[in-house]
């Protein structure tokens, strides 16, 4: 049969090669030779990596698999395992392979053993085949590795297919309208075999599609028959995780774990499982994903995940760094650029900010969290009018509500001016959480700005009642009270905020408003020196529209009556 396999191979009939390999293994899982052979025609360099390792843990020894595993940089090189001379020459006429490992180029180049990596593996499989005594058998179970890339949050590598288009949309065109076909998940990690593939195979398609149900139903009976494969219950992790089970997900990683305490990726959904379902905290989290990048160095959706925790806790160059080998290990991968576009923004860099989420969404147009990325960039950086498409087109498309996002381009129309788009956005990051102080601060203001001042004041009191403590809540009913001419109410409920302004722009805040008040209840001299004890903040503290409308109202307000002194020397 490996006679075969071999003219399959050579006549590119890659598929037809797996078949009768997949046949071998699942008569014998112990052959390092089928095991060697499979690494020619699997899809990915981690595909690779695994069949090479089974054929070193049946025989440590295996030339092929040693010398493989070192071109693909997945251990030391063997010095001692140079390229034969005839496989040297059969290489100047092999056909390129697919898909290249991304780790190559990190490798140092080193004659006669890195020359031509990208086209040996073929030959090196063919020469050890042909070359190779055979070799005892070696028992043991056989731990696989067959699971999908992980689609959370930050390590999707493929999107969900968008909806279509309405007959009369209401909102932005979709980008990927222009795409001939969806974008797909990417195919899966490893396929290895199964004694029963036919459950496994229906399981794994109905997985592809998002069939949560029937996936479950047949993964479970590969779990039946087969309850020392670490990956099946594994896989079931990720059937439920996926179905928004989390609970059941932990349990499931759990058991995979327990089967094969050296299987990455169930570390990796675990961590994913208790953090999407708020069962673990982020410390326990990260030590499930730095032990899955332990096991498996090469397992970029750690990284990615490692690198969002980095994120969040203000570790900014540890969550480059991360990135930085993700980006190594999975090439071209949008999720790489989004999480460092969004590094760049928390560190203060807008433009470059922007960079990445335009490489980003060259690469994948319909990911959605790119197009929220890009709207806070443009925001950061002024460009507030330019940043209300990519937002429109992430509120229109994703499919649960985000009131932090209605927030955001609430504030691009009110700077538009577009007073009744801002009101409808902050009404609908309202409906997600009508106690949202903050955001009803926002829509008071809005209402102010609009001559609104009843409404006004009816939300800055709510925020009030909800944040009592809050400096910016209770100036704000100050401020609402003035517009509506209760100037006595207003200097009370501003003056019992000077015990709350910490810093120098909330007293800047402070005497502005309340100078207003006290003119406004016929105290000239104590507005005046409220209007100067403005002025006397440093630079910055205060708008300089602020601090023209001081030096203005001092003018103003001075008479040459004995009763008013200066605050300051005459110089």
């Amino acid at each position: 049969m490996f006679a075969e396999i071999r003219i399959a191979i050579e006549a590119g009939q890659r598929d037809r090669a797996r078949e009768m390999l997949t046949h071998i293994l699942r008569v014998d899982n112990d052959n390092a030779n089928a095991w060697v052979w499979m690494s020619a025609v699997v899809d990915s360099p981690r595909e690779r990596i695994y069949c090479l390792k089974e054929a070193l843990r049946i025989d440590p020894n295996h030339p092929a698999a040693k010398r493989g595993l070192a071109i693909l940089g997945a251990q030391p090189a063997d010095h001692g395992l140079v390229v034969p001379p005839e496989l040297e020459r059969s290489q100047r006429h092999a056909p390129a392979e697919k898909t290249p490992s991304p780790i190559l180029s990190a490798l140092p180049k080193k004659p006669g053993l890195y020359v031509g990596a990208g086209v040996i593996a073929v030959g090196l499989i063919l020469f050890a085949i042909f070359s190779s005594n055979s070799r005892a058998k070696q028992t043991g179970p056989l731990s696989t590795i067959d699971y999908q890339p992980v689609a959370s949050a930050t390590s999707a590598t493929g999107s969900p297919t968008p909806p279509p288009p309405t007959a009369t949309p209401l909102g932005p065109t979709p980008p990927w309208n222009v795409l001939s076909e969806p974008y797909t998940p990417t195919p899966a990690y490893v396929r290895t075999p199964h004694m029963v593939i036919e459950a496994y195979s229906i399981a794994i398609r109905a997985f592809e599609r998002g069939e949560w149900d029937q996936a479950l139903d047949y993964m479970v009976q590969a779990a039946t028959s087969q309850p020392d494969s670490a990956d099946i219950p594994y896989q079931i992790g990720e059937i439920y995780r996926r179905g928004g089970d989390f609970n059941s997900a932990f349990d499931a990683y759990n058991k995979s774990i327990a089967i094969d305490a050296s299987f990455a990726p169930a570390y990796l959904g675990r961590a994913q499982a208790g953090l999407e379902g708020g069962l673990i905290d982020d410390s326990t989290a990260r030590a499930d994903l730095e032990t899955a990048v332990q096991l498996d160095p090469i397992l970029p959706e750690a990284r990615l995940e490692l690198a969002l925790l980095d994120l969040n806790e203000g570790l900014y160059q540890p969550a480059l760094d991360q990135l930085q080998t993700a980006e190594l290990l999975l090439p071209g991968s949008p999720w790489v650029y989004l999480l460092r576009g969004r590094v760049y923004l928390a560190q203060g860099e807008p433009r470059l900010a922007q960079e990445q989420a335009r490489l980003a969404n060259q690469l994948d147009l319909t990911l959605l969290p790119v197009y929220l990325l890009s709207g806070e960039a443009l925001q950061a950086d002024g460009q507030w009018s330019e940043a209300v498409e990519p937002l429109e087109i992430y509120l229109r498309y994703i499919d649960a509500p985000d009131a932090r996002a209605q927030v955001l381009i609430a504030r691009s129309y009110a700077a538009a001016g577009d007073w009744e788009k801002a009101i409808a956005a902050v009404n609908a990051a309202l409906e997600v959480d009508p106690n949202d102080a903050d955001v009803l601060l926002l829509r008071g203001d809005f209402y102010l700005e609009q001559g609104q001042a009843d409404l006004a004041l009816a939300d800055f009191r709510q925020s009030l009642r909800l944040e009592p403590g809050s400096f910016a809540a209770g100036l704000a009913v100050g401020r609402a009270q003035l517009a509506l001419g209760a100037y006595r109410e207003a200097y009370q409920q501003i003056n019992k905020m000077e015990r709350s302004a910490a810093s120098d722009e909330q007293k800047g805040q402070l005497y502005y408003w309340r100078a207003q008040s006290l003119e406004g209840i016929g105290e000239p001299a104590a507005a005046m020196r409220d209007w100067q004890r403005l002025l006397d903040l440093p630079e910055g503290s205060a708008p300089e529209e602020w601090r023209q409308t001081a030096r203005e109202r001092i003018g103003a307000l001075a008479t040459p009556t004995p009763t008013l002194r200066p605050t300051t020397p005459a110089s």
